[in-house]
């Protein structure tokens, strides 16, 4: 008997993996091919190479998952400068994509400011210290309803629904106009 649930048609993906999320990444990335997503894999050796994805220079698709771990100094680039919510303000170039950020503190006002500036169509992140299996389950949760042809918003809010971890995800849009 085939499973009832909702499967998307080879829907693109970019998992970027900062860090040492390499678990979660491998973790994410089954669940996601498993519901039919097409997972594009971004193994980030360097900060200079995440700032390359960060600037654009490296394609990624629609939806962005930022697999990594985040402080009050940033985003966390193993034995290397973290980086800051300046370096975010002054390169993010993402252009019409959905970034999902599973670090901690990656959703405060700095941070997000500079994603949306970046030309994010939306930015969904933490906005404390999160519980890591509590991200995974946030972003399992959020791409089966979106699977499911639930709306962004319902999706998030369905996410966040699970538990109080959970509920520290935002979805953040761009200032209207």
């Amino acid at each position: 008997m085939i499973p009832d649930f909702p499967l998307v048609y080879q829907e693109p993906l970019s998992l970027v993996v900062v860090s040492y999320s390499d678990l979660e990444a491998v973790a994410l990335r089954s669940i996601l091919e498993y519901f039919n997503y097409r997972v594009e894999i971004h193994w980030i050796g360097s900060r200079p190479q995440f700032l390359e994805v960060l600037k654009g220079n490296i394609p990624t698709n629609h939806y962005f998952v930022l697999s990594c771990h985040g402080d009050e100094k940033g985003i966390i680039v193993p034995d290397q400068e973290p980086v800051s919510t300046e370096d975010l303000s002054k390169i993010v170039q993402l252009p019409g994509r959905i970034v999902v950020n599973l670090g901690c503190l990656t959703g405060t006002e700095p941070i997000t400011k500079a994603f949306l500036e970046g030309g994010c169509e939306a930015y969904i992140a933490p906005v404390n210290f999160i519980e890591g299996n509590a991200a995974l389950l946030f972003a399992i949760h959020l791409f089966y309803f979106l699977a499911a042809k639930r709306t962004l918003s319902e999706a998030v809010q369905e996410a966040c629904k699970h538990d109080d971890q959970c509920a520290l995800f935002k979805l953040f849009l761009p200032a209207k106009t």
